[in-house]
């Protein structure tokens, strides 16, 4: 039961903070000078941007994280405890696998931390750093994990 609420208020945050992010980045819509800088996802399937028509919907979350960088940060925070969640239950409280799950994670978070750090807006430095500071902290509750099991364990155990 205990796991079931997690998802659900989990889910439901993010879901509020999905949309408070696209609210927020559809100001892209009369903003057409950042359409050829911000707009990732069109710029994909569109060489030229010439209607607001052909604008994707992640492109208003890519505005957001650039100029209102607050609700896309809490998206991807949620995100990364909602994989973290689902990792768990699909490795069954096997500690072992949870710790290569979340080593190989972090990993992928660290990476994409360091790519985006070449950013050119304060908004997408500031998520850059975010996703270091979060590997971070995963591979320092790993380490812990490791010198101190029992302790750590039944703290990741109650998290999670």
């Amino acid at each position: 039961m205990k796991k079931l609420i997690q998802f659900g208020l989990t889910i439901s945050f993010l879901l509020f903070f999905l949309l408070v992010s696209l609210y927020e980045g559809s100001e892209l819509l009369q903003n057409p000078f950042e359409w050829g800088s911000s707009t990732p996802i069109t710029n994909l399937f569109h060489k030229e941007i010439t209607d607001s028509e052909q604008l994707s919907s992640l492109d208003f979350f890519f505005y957001a994280l650039k100029f209102k960088p607050t609700y896309p940060i809490l998206v991807m925070l949620t995100a990364i405890y909602l994989i973290f969640l689902v990792g768990r239950q699909l490795v069954k409280h096997n500690n072992l696998r949870f710790r290569y799950f979340s080593i190989l994670f972090s990993t992928l978070l660290l990476i994409i931390g360091v790519f985006s750090l070449g950013s050119t807006t304060a908004g997408a430095q500031l998520a850059a750093k975010v996703l270091l500071v979060t590997s971070m902290l995963t591979f320092g509750i790993i380490a812990l994990q490791i010198f101190l099991p029992n302790k750590t364990n039944r703290i990741v155990r109650n998290l999670l």
